[in-house]
């Protein structure tokens, strides 16, 4: 007898317009990015400067959701902490790195997607300083 396929039955959610708020599909495309090296980073580094990176991503994936459904008074002070958020997460991406506990090309791509995240969120606090 064939077998069942009971997720044909199941109606997908609805895709998000996924340049809606690039920033945000930036943020995320580098948090999958990360989310495959945090379980094969050594023991010792997962546990400290591994969580410590994930938390600061989450943290500016949140502070961004924050400041695209915010007053645009409010957007401009959680854009500027969103943006000290990804100094700090990319000074520990460069220690861990340093450390040895990411390679060259992982660390290239990681870096390359919180570049691009800089840049973005940089010309959004320029735009709304005018």
């Amino acid at each position: 007898m064939a077998q069942l396929n009971f997720h044909n039955d199941i109606p997908l959610p609805p895709q998000q317009n996924r340049d809606n708020f690039p920033i945000l599909t930036c943020l995320k495309d580098g948090y999958l990015i990360w989310h495959g090296y945090l379980t094969r980073l050594p023991r010792a580094t997962r546990y400290t400067l591994g969580t410590k990176i994930d938390n600061l991503f989450t943290d500016i994936i949140a502070n961004t959701l924050n400041g695209k459904y915010s007053k645009p008074e409010q957007k401009l002070v959680i854009l500027k902490q969103a943006s000290a958020q990804l100094d700090t997460l990319k000074y520990f991406t460069t220690m861990l790195w340093e450390l040895k506990a990411l390679d060259n090309k992982k660390y290239a791509a990681l870096a390359n997607k919180l570049s691009l995240v800089g840049q973005m969120i940089g010309g959004l606090l320029r735009d709304m300083q005018k």
